[in-house]
């Protein structure tokens, strides 16, 4: 009878255990980076693998207008544009200083402003101008398309414009170069007035520049809301009249200032203070009795 040999069970060494360890803790470790960055993490990584690949471009809402009651119009807006460069598109130097010479000379400004901003390469918007006119505008749309550049874009916007300049100025008050209101009616109602703004999506590569396929989303813009004052143009004119008057011919130290109500309702048709000032131009302000007669 052959005999039966016990076999006895493989020796497992350190080296082996300690492999296996690594391994394990490799995978663990591994699964739980998975996990973070699939579970936790996934709306920031999300956010930033689509602000890598997609552009965004502001979409100005206008002001709502503002009328007096009979449908005359106080207080409007311009149609102007705003000139901006994106950086991470300039091509070397000799581009930045040939954008830099044409924008400075087209829209009158600073040469190293323009420079200076050309240089912020991982910028894909910095602003050159606000509030550019249709003369200057049809200019840089010149000069782009005759060196045929991809990095100075044009933004339609709007700025406000107040067809009788000094008429109901204290009522009315004046936006800031960003639109907001500042005073008057355009800061009491400034949430009114305001719209909301829209915005232009475009797919870009890795290197900023346009995906072979065609991607475009837009978000329209909504304008603000309009405001039809009690105030009455006509009455309000013959009223800022007198008060002038008043103020030339009067000892009024600093200002004269009147209203005209409505006895039924209590409506304002007309309220003003002299002197004024001009809304288009708010930083400039007559001295008390300026306009007066010596």
């Amino acid at each position: 009878m052959a005999s039966i040999k016990s076999i006895k069970p493989k020796r497992v060494n350190w080296q082996d255990r300690a492999l296996v360890i690594i391994l394990v803790l490799a995978m663990l470790f591994l699964s739980g980076r998975l996990f973070y960055l699939q579970i936790i993490g996934y709306s920031e990584y999300q956010k930033k693998a689509s602000e890598n690949i997609t552009r965004e471009t502001t979409v100005s809402a206008s002001r709502g207008k503002i009328y007096d009651r009979n449908g005359i119009l106080l207080a409007d807006n311009n149609t102007v544009e705003r000139v901006f460069i994106s950086p991470a598109d300039i091509d070397g130097n000799a581009e930045r200083r040939l954008i830099a010479e044409n924008l400075s000379r087209i829209l009158g400004v600073d040469y190293d402003f323009v420079y200076e901003k050309g240089g912020l390469v991982k910028r894909k918007d910095e602003t050159i101008k606000k509030g550019v006119g249709k003369e200057e505008a049809d200019m840089v749309r010149a000069f782009v398309a005759e060196y045929e550049l991809d990095c100075v874009h044009l933004v339609t916007s709007t700025e406000r414009y107040y067809p009788y300049g000094n008429l109901l100025s204290h009522v009315l008050g004046f936006t800031g170069t960003d639109g907001q209101g500042l005073y008057g009616i355009e800061y009491q109602y400034d949430d009114y007035l305001t719209g909301t703004s829209g915005k232009i999506v475009t797919a870009k590569n890795g290197l900023g520049l346009d995906m072979p396929y065609k991607y475009e989303s837009y978000v329209k813009a909504v304008d603000g809301c309009d405001l039809i004052l009690t105030i009455d143009y006509n009455i309000q004119s013959i009223l800022e009249k007198y008060l002038e008057e008043c103020l030339e011919t009067s000892d009024a130290q600093n200002r004269v200032t009147s209203i005209i109500m409505d006895p039924d309702t209590g409506e304002i048709l007309a309220m003003a203070t002299k002197p004024d000032f001009d809304c288009n131009d708010p930083g400039f302000m007559p001295e008390a009795g300026e306009n007066r007669r010596s």
